[in-house]
């Protein structure tokens, strides 16, 4: 079950930091929801997907 469901707003910081630092590290890396159900997943985790991401990073 996708962590935007289940998890935490931290945890969430979390699992974004260490995809973003593997699969990221070298550039191209678009970060989304994908196959995510969207349709369960708490508010505030799809917040701090979207509020990390763009912090942390790299345009």
């Amino acid at each position: 079950m996708s962590v935007l469901v289940t998890g935490s707003a931290g945890d969430v910081r979390e699992h974004c930091k260490k995809l973003i630092d593997t699969v990221g590290r070298d550039g191209g890396y678009i970060m989304d929801a994908g196959a995510a159900s969207l349709e369960h997943a708490k508010p505030e985790n799809v917040k701090a997907m979207f509020e990390f991401s763009r912090e942390y990073g790299a345009y």
